[in-house]
């Protein structure tokens, strides 16, 4: 799935740190992206529903 994300400043702006021009969206909740220690997977406190809440827009795309 791709996103096309519009950005001003002729892509010097960005509206969120996690979502890239490319289509790429960061998810450091995930641990695809080496984040704060606060930001990143933890096994025994994480879940899916952080997961749905922090990045709604990946999915109401989808």
């Amino acid at each position: 799935m791709m996103i096309n994300l519009a950005t001003t400043g002729r892509h010097s702006v960005r509206f969120n740190p996690n979502l890239y021009n490319d289509g790429k969206v960061c998810l450091s909740i995930l641990n695809t992206w080496h984040g704060r220690p606060e930001e990143k997977w933890n096994a025994h406190t994480s879940s899916f529903l952080q997961v749905l809440v922090s990045n709604p827009v990946t999915f109401l795309v989808a």
